[in-house]
């Protein structure tokens, strides 16, 4: 347990996880495989629920805790305590000032070295003001803005690509969505 290399340059510690926004604990029984400890974060309390029923508070030696967040922000979270940070399928939707909360906590949490890897929206200005007409209720985040937001926070960018989806009831392959790996650097 503890540390996975998930390719030469992207290598993760997973001593101290925090996973936001784990749903019902699909991902969260795999990262379980690797973590030590995880803190699963969620601003819906139904889902945290369901991850628990489904975990418990240990599985596969790995101790979870789970906190119910404002939506916005990890004040639950002490700062530079977090070695990992996981976020998949759900940062699609966050909104730009949204997401860029995050990222500052993301930094403020994460310990020298920590990283991160986030799933978010790349719609950006094609996004529509009303969340339900975009594809898969994605949000008006662009990889741009999600760059300079990290940038910002202090974080080091290390990888940064495009994850295909496809179009409901349609094989056309559409590019709105990034996979977003980052590093807390020394300063």
């Amino acid at each position: 347990m503890g540390r996975i290399y998930l390719a030469s340059d992207t290598n993760f510690d997973f001593t101290q996880v925090l996973e936001l926004s784990p749903g019902g604990g699909r991902n969260t029984v795999r990262l379980c495989e690797v973590a030590n400890s995880i803190v699963a974060v969620d601003y819906n309390a139904y889902a945290l629920d369901k991850c628990r029923a489904k975990l418990g508070t240990e599985y596969l030696g790995c101790v979870l805790d789970y906190r119910k967040n404002n939506g916005f922000d990890l004040r639950m979270i002490a700062t530079n305590s977090v070695t990992a940070i996981y976020c998949w399928d759900s940062a699609v939707h966050f909104e730009k000032t949204v997401l860029d909360s995050y990222i500052r906590e993301f930094s403020r949490i994460l310990a020298v070295g920590g990283r991160g890897f986030l799933n978010h929206s790349t719609l950006g200005n094609a996004a529509q003001n009303n969340i339900k007409n975009n594809p898969g209720w994605r949000s008006n985040v662009s990889k741009v803005f999600a760059a300079q937001s990290c940038k910002s926070a202090g974080l080091a960018i290390l990888n940064h690509i495009d994850i295909p989806r496809r179009k409901t009831n349609s094989s056309e392959i559409h590019f709105f969505d990034a996979a977003l790996v980052f590093e807390k650097k020394r300063k």
